[in-house]
């Protein structure tokens, strides 16, 4: 009987509140092993490293558990240094992004088939917007902009036994691939399944709601929502997300918030699926955002995006951009208040909602993903993990 290929899934984040901050990157990693875990059961181990582990795992030899996969520090320390010479090398390594911290474990793992999903390519271009970010009526910097320079993955690719492979998690993000990490895109890894149960089991709410699904940090700019709302008393908005970042210097608090705006904390699983069935709309008011999950799980049910970032065209085809604002960004409150009131009236958001409904289902999930990820498997040298993919 053929041994269960191993596949390690390394992120800097994971949708988990033990373990640190959670976001889409977190998301990405968790939803990647489940659907490995469902479609492929026995035939694979998979398990976490956590590229910037707290607490404990820090120390090395420490291990956590999330959504039933064990957790363990990637290499930083001697100790961690330790546990890798003395445990089974994975057949495949898959890292969400790439970040600097990665850089001691791919290195180490140099003979490992390593497939980089890139997920948020930034580039200096992308790095330059987001440090105009302000947060209305304060003037330090806030948190979360300081760029982080990932193009040192091309000089640790060439000193690796096996090269990485870099797969770009949409077509139009590939071309960002080689300003960001020194490496060209070399495939396309989409997201796997979005929804794994798709069923109504929630009515549209009969008075409008506008959703907000993401971290309170500042580039996400949840003040834009608040303002927002104040000018659309008729319509409800509900803010789901974690604060994350605090009231110290460079981060956000919400005040003097309206009536008509609810602040839910994170939800994840059937809250989050029963929230956006009650949706009209989605709203993104970040200073940069790539194609992120909160607009594709909108449009999943049907429920159109305004947003103030538009990544490959999505927002413009399946709701309202309201065009680049830069710095605290209060200049976009009178468009969102537009887009919002022309989206709300039902043929515009019905036809928007049905068209990126329909997009997302064909693009993202299971098959598409274990294909392209089977596919990058055996071009980086992961022919017995490729096999199971397949």
């Amino acid at each position: 009987m053929r041994k269960p290929a191993r596949v390690t899934i390394l992120s800097n984040e994971f949708f988990d509140a033990s373990l640190g901050r959670s976001g889409g990157f977190g998301w990405a990693a968790r939803e990647a092993a489940r659907c490995l875990r469902r479609n492929l059961g026995e035939k694979v181990l998979i398990d976490f490293w956590h590229g910037e582990p707290p607490g404990a795992l820090a120390g090395g030899f420490a291990s956590a558990h999330s959504d039933g996969f064990t957790v363990r520090a990637a290499i930083r320390s001697r100790s961690s240094r330790i546990r890798a010479l003395m445990s089974r090398a994975p057949d495949l390594l898959l890292t969400i992004d790439y970040r600097p911290s990665f850089a001691a474990t791919l290195a180490h793992y140099d003979r490992v088939p390593t497939v980089v999903w890139a997920r948020d390519p930034r580039t200096p271009e992308d790095w330059h917007r987001i440090q105009s970010l302000r947060i209305p009526g304060i003037t330090h910097q806030p948190l979360g902009v300081t760029a982080i320079d990932c193009r040192g993955l091309s000089t640790l690719n060439e000193r690796r036994a096996l090269p990485v492979a870099v797969a770009a998690k949409m077509p139009h993000l590939a071309d960002k691939c080689e300003a960001t990490y020194g490496l060209q895109a070399s495939g396309v890894l989409p997201n796997p399944n979005l929804v794994t149960d798709f069923v109504r089991t929630t009515p549209r709410d009969s008075k409008p709601l506008v959703v907000f699904l993401g971290r309170l940090d500042p580039i996400k700019r949840p003040w834009l929502v608040i303002e927002t709302a104040r000018r659309l008393p008729h319509v409800d908005f509900a803010v789901a997300g974690k604060l994350q970042v605090g009231d110290g210097p460079g981060g956000w608090e919400p005040a003097n918030v309206p009536s008509n705006v609810s602040f839910l904390g994170q939800v994840d699983g059937s809250e989050k699926q029963r929230l956006l069935q009650r949706a009209w709309l989605l709203m993104n008011t970040s200073i940069h955002e790539e194609s992120p999950v909160s607009w594709l799980e909108a449009l999943m049910y049907a429920v159109p995006v305004v947003s103030t970032v538009d990544s490959g065209d999505l927002v413009a085809r399946f709701g309202a951009f309201v065009g680049e604002h830069l710095g605290d960004g209060m200049d976009a409150v009178p468009g969102l208040v537009t887009a919002t009131e022309h989206l709300l009236e039902a043929g515009v958001r019905k036809s928007a909602g049905e068209s990126g409904a329909e997009l997302v289902r064909r693009e993202h999930n299971d098959g598409a993903f274990l294909r392209a990820l089977a596919g990058m498997a055996r071009a980086t040298g992961a022919a017995s993990v490729s096999d199971v993919l397949s």
